[in-house]
């Protein structure tokens, strides 16, 4: 009997204090590095492509250490080709906008947390851009045409959030993996599989909702 009273009351405790959690908001942008590259099959000898992202990002923590991320993001995708002649060069840039749901878990105190953040993804392709040093078509994505503007997939990321009384700032390290295929992977084309993959380091800076005034 006392270990069930003992239990009910830890029960009431937790419910209370959630009931008792007053949820934050938080209005902010970020900015980062990404290394990118394409999945292809049948395989494309590649390293890594640098580019850039940043946008705007909603933060809503409904319960003490669970929340949702929500972004807008200008994002810079794409690959970079390895030959054998290393006199040659080929780099194609993908810009993209897109949008993650984020499901934010987060641990530690109220000044100093980690966090954990997973949800899909889903973008639109603005523009792409080649860079290359020859002229002829050597292999079959040289000039390709995107055939899918729309890209989708997973984002996981995990990093380290310092709460000051200028807001928060936040430092993650994130990877994409795409679900969808830049190119055609009908029978009739040569590619099978042509997936984006990045990882990306990104600063967050986030200011609570009420500090905004935008609700008045």
């Amino acid at each position: 009997m006392k270990k069930i009273i003992i239990s009910l009351f830890l029960l009431a405790t937790l419910s209370l204090q959630a009931q008792n959690y007053k949820p934050e908001t938080y209005l902010g942008v970020n900015g980062g590095v990404t290394l990118s590259q394409v999945s292809f099959i049948p395989v494309v000898k590649q390293s890594m492509l640098q580019g850039l992202d940043g946008g705007l990002t909603f933060r809503y923590i409904s319960e003490s250490h669970f929340g949702l991320i929500i972004e807008s993001n200008l994002a810079q995708r794409g690959w970079k080709e390895n030959f054998t002649d290393t006199t040659l060069s080929y780099s194609r840039t993908l810009n993209y906008l897109e949008i993650p749901f984020l499901t934010h878990v987060t641990f530690g105190n109220h000044k100093y947390r980690f966090f954990v953040n997973l949800g899909p993804k889903v973008a639109f392709l603005l523009s792409d851009k080649e860079k290359r040093n020859f002229t002829n078509k050597l292999l079959e994505e040289h000039g390709k045409t995107i055939d899918n503007r729309l890209d989708y997939g997973l984002v996981g990321g995990a990093g380290f959030e310092l709460r000051t009384g200028v807001g928060c700032f936040l430092l993650e390290g994130r990877y994409y993996y795409a679900l969808s295929d830049v190119f055609s992977n009908a029978k009739k084309e040569y590619f099978d599989r042509s997936a984006n993959n990045s990882i990306s380091v990104n600063l967050t800076y986030l200011i609570p909702w009420q500090k905004l005034n935008l609700s008045k």
